[in-house]
This record gives structure tokens, C-alpha cells and sequence, in this order.
């Protein structure tokens, strides 16, 4: 089914229109939805993205294809699907992942790629990490370059990189650009149909080129109806306007506040015990170089050396301020 366009939208879609003059006029839906699924009954991560301006749909849009891609991949397991794959099985086997029917919640709903990359590192501490688990990434909200910018996003690429191997299907919500990494397919949201409750997009075939770029093919129009899990709708509104009030409140970005726990915790520990004298047992690099000893372990992520030094001098000022307090 193909969007009903207006005289403004054929303006609009002028050149679109007369470089891809078949595709225009040809509705690939069940063509996305069926490379989608090839990936999802293969075992490999699928990942897209959907960009366009604000308020026009892009969230529906994911969450749609979310609910979509969560029933056919409980139908996998029903048939049995990924166990009588040898390679896939030996994951399960191998890794300690779970391997079990999936839900689609606001609990795989993200604010931006760090809070995504966050939260996955730590279900994989805590063993929780669900073969096959689909996420929707809203990078709406653009994130400044602050104190560990750089090394958050490498430590993300290290992330997809793990969620890969896992199957950890990734939807991205950008409003100004198109994600390229191992994205085979992009959508670019245009016009609501709000008597038959669809979503139309543009779809993209996305190839890296040799010179490191990407290109993108035109390949057709993509409706995709609205949910109908009310439920979710609901909660997803709430969690959505939850991110905007802390927005309006001059909420800090994920990483300072990824700091300030971990510096919490530390000030806990017995590396940080102060005596009567108001002296630390522990000399300031006997205190970094513990720090250290847990990124090593894995009980927290790796930070840069900036980094390190901040949260260990915050630490510091916590259990001074805690002895402070306490006389």
C-alpha cells in the first residue's frame, strides 16, 4: 500500500521522484519485513535505523517493528530453530546466555546509545544477558562531548561489538542522520496516515564504499501500522516524559552520573577508611591503582585516566563529607 501524496509532496519529492521513477511507485514492505526476518530465523543481529524530524512517528514506527520482530522470534523457539543450529547452539553451551521467549518492554527502551550501552554492560555482569533481545536506542536527545566523550564511544563499539555475537537487535531513532554501521537498511520517516493508522517511510539500502563513507539506494516506500499494545503506548509516554523533565531540570549526561555512583561505592569500601586523625589508611594511588584492580575484574567499566583520577578524588570528598557530617 503506498502513501496517498499531495501536489506539496510530489514538490517535495521532485528529484526523489525522477532519479528512482519505478521505485517511487512501488511499495517494498513485505520486502523489508522479510529481510528482517531472514536475519532474526539466521541468528544474526539485525540492525536499522529510522530518522526524520520530531513528532512524526519514528517512535511508533520502532516500536512496531519491535512487537514484529519479537513474535517471529518466539516462533524460532517454538520450532526449535536456533538449538538445531550447531553454531548458534554452541553459544548457549559455551557462553551462559539465555536462551528463551523474548518480551518487548520500555525496559529495552533507551534514552540515548550510552544509557543502551550501559545497561547492556551490566546484564553481562549479572549474567542476564537474553539471546536474540530486541532495543529501541532514541538518540533524539543530542549528548554533549564532556570529560570521557571519547572513551564512551569506543567502549560502546566494544559493546555492539559483544551484542552482536548475542544477537542483540538494535533500532536507532535519530532525528538528522541515518546510522551506517551494519545497518543493511534505513528508514526515513514522511507522512502519517491517520485514518488508517500508518506510518510511511522511505527505505534505504545502505553499502559502505571504499572510502570509508556510505552509500544509499532509494528502494521504495514502507507502511508500518501502529501497534496495538496499548499498554506499552502508555508506558512509553511516561518514560518519554520523564527524559524531557530531566531535560527542562538540566539533567547531566549518563556518563557524569555513571561517575558519581561508582565513586559512591567506592567511598563504601575499606580502601577508603579514614582513622580518628582524619587520615586515610590508604595512600592516593594505593586508592587509584585498587580502582584499577576493579576495572581489571570487570566490576566496573574503564574509564580514561582523567577519568579515574576524578572518580577516585570524588570518592575521596565523599568520605570526608561523611566524617564531616558525622561529628
Amino acid at each position: 500500500m503506498l502513501p496517498e501524496l499531495k501536489p506539496n509532496d510530489y514538490i517535495v519529492l521532485g528529484d526523489l521522484m525522477k532519479q528512482y521513477p519505478r521505485e517511487f511507485y512501488t511499495d517494498v514492505t513485505n520486502f523489508y519485513i522479510s529481510q528482517m526476518y531472514e536475519y532474526i530465523d539466521t541468528g544474526r543481529i539485525f540492525r536499522s535505523g529510522v530518522m526524520g524530524p520530531t513528532r512524526e512517528g519514528k517512535s511508533e514506527i520502532v516500536s512496531s517493528l519491535c512487537f514484529l520482530y519479537v513474535k517471529r522470534f518466539n516462533e524460532n523457539i517454538e520450532k526449535g530453530t536456533y538449538l538445531k543450529n550447531a553454531q548458534i547452539k554452541t553459544i548457549f553451551d559455551n557462553e551462559g546466555i539465555k536462551l528463551k521467549k523474548l518480551k518487548f518492554t520500555v525496559d529495552y527502551v533507551y534514552s540515548s546509545t550510552l544509557a543502551y550501552a550501559e545497561k547492556q554492560r551490566e546484564r553481562a555482569k549479572d549474567n542476564n544477558m537474553i539471546f536474540g533481545q530486541c532495543h529501541q536506542i532514541d538518540e533524539d536527545r543530542k549528548t554533549g562531548g564532556g570529560l570521557g566523550s571519547m572513551t564512551a564511544q569506543i567502549e560502546n563499539q566494544n559493546i555492539n561489538n559483544i551484542s552482536a555475537k548475542f544477537m542483540q537487535t538494535e533500532f536507532y531513532i535519530t532525528p538528522d542522520h541515518m546510522i551506517t554501521k551494519n545497518a543493511p537498511y534505513g528508514l526515513r520517516v514522511y507522512k502519517k496516515d491517520l485514518v488508517n493508522r500508518i506510518n510511511y517511510s522511505l527505505l534505504y539500502k545502505i553499502e559502505m564504499n571504499n572510502r570509508g563513507g556510505a552509500d544509499f539506494k532509494f528502494m521504495g516506500w514502507v507502511g508500518i501500522p501502529l501497534h496495538p499494545h496499548k499498554g506499552f503506548r502508555v508506558k512509553y509516554n511516561e518514560l518519554k516524559d520523564s527524559w524531557i523533565l530531566t531535560e527542562i531540570k538540566g539533567g547531566i549526561d549518563e556518563r557524569a552520573k555513571t561517575r558519581y555512583s561508582i565513586a559512591e561505592e567506592l567511598s563504601k569500601s575499606k580502601m577508603f577508611l579514614m582513622n580518628e586523625k582524619g587520615r586515610f589508611d590508604f595512600s592516593r594511588p594505593e586508592r587509584l591503582a585498587y580502582f584499577e584492580q576493579q576495572i581489571i575484574k570487570g566490576v566496573y567499566p574503564n574509564f580514561n585516566e582523567v577519568e579515574k583520577i576524578r572518580i577516585v578524588e570524588h570518592a575521596t570528598l565523599l568520605k570526608k563529607q561523611e566524617m564531616v557530617e558525622g561529628e
